[in-house]
């Protein structure tokens, strides 16, 4: 994880003072617009809130109670207490606990606790990170509380920029908030850093994690991805050294309880590593490079027992666990040394394409395990589906089922292209896709306001649609549902991937090899664009960066 600080916005050239008319400041007005402009304070939401589009984060205030005279403050790791785990701490701490800080931290920390993490996906896993790790922790640990801060004025600078009304020197001031807070989450988690104990690890872990969504929201994508796999190396440094990895199910189950009983966080461990595992499954599809190794992140995965196929899922987060794991193993086999070899290969006696064929071999074995553990999954996952349509699911489990069956029709589009996605796909596995896209998106917020989320569920199924040009209609559908989503997803942006595959249209049309440019990954076809002046640079400016620092 990079412990670099950023600049702050005054290290530059002075630059002439920008003035404003003088507008008198209020302090008992909304959270919104506290120090910021007169607030009318209209209750419950304030009338200037509404008129401008604005989410009002309301009149309520943490306030800090005294703290007593014998009350200590809780320290998450005492040198020579080996016994002191990430678990034990959490259970220590309060989320209503007041937070320390300034008058200005305490809006920032308010504003990502009751904005930025309720909006970060339906996901019960991504909701029990947030909510189980993020905030407890933010509580005791300065590096986690300070970055959750930078994060909650992140997200108001990522509001803001599409709202009417609000100025530049309000973005600027957001902005240089939000640096300042990471720049004091980066001096707290050096010091953490410096002692490799197994809960200051986990603490890194999950401060890398929000530095990660930090950045992402920014728009820095090299940035998170240079985060993401720092943070991706020091998981797996943490597995036993003596340990072989196996893809045996016994073996694992049996290294999970030895670690369970040494008393190890390897339950904390496996769902820091799911979060990991999400974000690098969607950076990869992106940039075509495997960020996170997931090979090795595998590892931190609970055993799981094999179910009776006429039995649906216990539940719509047990049949994600599942579908989770599929990916990664899919994701692990791509990775094999090109797979698609010509026909010469076969007719070769040398040693270089016998190895080349036994790859091959393995390659096709692999895929084949995986197309047969989808169609198991598929029949659990349908048996669920019928099953919960015999009932009122909560809000949240159906939307998660929602966004499975999209991911289900993705899936079963991409396993009817074989190994070598090279079959071509009928019309009506598109469609699906969109439509099922297209009912989800009734179920979201108005878009009067961008959204942002933890990791990618809704872009990338769009742009598998777009990658289609044979389609024209269908893809026109799939970019104008893009354009209307004003959507972030991790470091997948629905407005970028709209003018992306616009321009690509216009490629296709008149440039003779532009059909191979979108075989590859979003990064690759970006940079091909820009390279013919499809795309302006100020409009793709931060995936050319990434483009550009990655060699593209």
């Amino acid at each position: 994880m990079s412990t670099t600080a950023k600049p702050q916005s005054g290290d530059g050239p002075k630059k002439p003072k920008w003035t404003r008319d003088s507008v008198s400041k209020v302090r008992t007005g909304c959270v919104t617009w506290l120090r910021h402009f007169k607030c009318d304070e209209e209750k419950p939401t304030c009338l200037r809130c509404r008129r401008d589009g604005q989410v009002c984060d309301g009149y309520k205030f943490p306030s800090q109670p005294p703290r007593p005279r014998h009350q200590k403050a809780h320290r998450l790791h005492k040198p020579g207490n080996s016994k002191v785990t990430l678990r034990t701490s959490i259970q220590a701490l309060s989320v209503s606990a007041a937070i320390t800080g300034s008058h200005v931290e305490k809006i920032l920390f308010y504003h990502a606790r009751e904005h930025t993490i309720k909006a970060m996906g339906s996901s019960t896993s991504v909701t029990r990170f947030w909510y189980n790790y993020v905030l407890p922790l933010s509580h005791s640990v300065e590096a986690i509380k300070h970055a959750l801060m930078a994060l909650g004025a992140a997200h108001r600078s990522f509001l803001w920029h599409s709202s009417p009304g609000i100025g530049p020197a309000d973005h600027q001031s957001y902005d240089s908030m939000a640096i300042q807070q990471y720049n004091r989450a980066i001096q707290h988690i050096s010091a953490v850093m410096s002692d490799p104990s197994p809960i200051n690890v986990q603490i890194t872990l999950v401060c890398c994690l929000i530095f990660i969504c930090f950045e992402n929201m920014r728009g820095q994508y090299a940035e998170a991805l240079r985060h993401l796999r720092a943070g991706s190396r020091l998981l797996s440094s943490r597995q036993p050294s003596a340990l072989v990895l196996s893809n045996s199910a016994t073996e694992r189950a049996r290294s999970f309880q030895e670690l369970k009983r040494d008393g190890g966080d390897f339950d904390q461990l496996c769902d820091i590593a799911d979060m990991f595992s999400r974000l690098g499954l969607d950076a990869h599809i992106f940039v075509d490079d495997e960020v996170v190794p997931m090979s090795e992140v595998s590892f931190y995965t609970r055993p799981t027992h094999t179910s009776d196929m006429s039995r649906p899922f216990a539940s719509v987060e047990a049949a994600e666990e599942q579908l989770l794991r599929i990916e990664r193993d899919f994701d692990s086999i791509m990775e094999y040394p090109n797979p698609s070899l010509s026909d010469e290969c076969y007719d070769s006696s040398s040693a270089t394409d016998c190895e080349a064929l036994a790859r091959m071999d393995e390659y096709d074995r692999a895929y084949q395990n995986l197309r047969g553990r989808f169609d198991v999954w598929a029949i659990h996952f349908d048996l669920f589906i019928s099953d919960l349509l015999k009932r009122t699911p909560p809000e949240q489990e159906l939307k998660q089922a929602m966004v499975l069956s999209l991911h289900r029709k993705v899936w079963s589009a991409m396993f009817k292209q074989g190994p070598y996605f090279n079959n071509e796909l009928k019309r009506t596995d598109l469609e699906e896709i969109i439509r099922q896209a297209e009912l989800i998106t009734l179920s979201l917020p108005s878009p009067a306001q961008p959204m942002f989320t933890f990791d990618a569920n809704l872009v990338p199924p769009l742009a598998f649609v777009c990658a289609f040009f044979e389609h024209a209609d269908l893809q026109q559908r799939a970019i104008s549902l893009l354009r209307s989503m004003n959507r972030r997803e991790g470091i997948w942006d629905s407005g970028e991937l709209a003018r992306i595959y616009e321009a690509a249209n216009v490629a296709m049309e008149s440039i003779a090899d532009a059909d191979q440019w979108v075989d590859g990954s979003v990064l690759r076809l970006v940079t091909m664009l820009s390279s013919v002046g499809l795309l302006e640079p100020n409009t793709m400016g931060a995936i050319t960066l990434l483009g550009r620092s990655r060699g593209c």
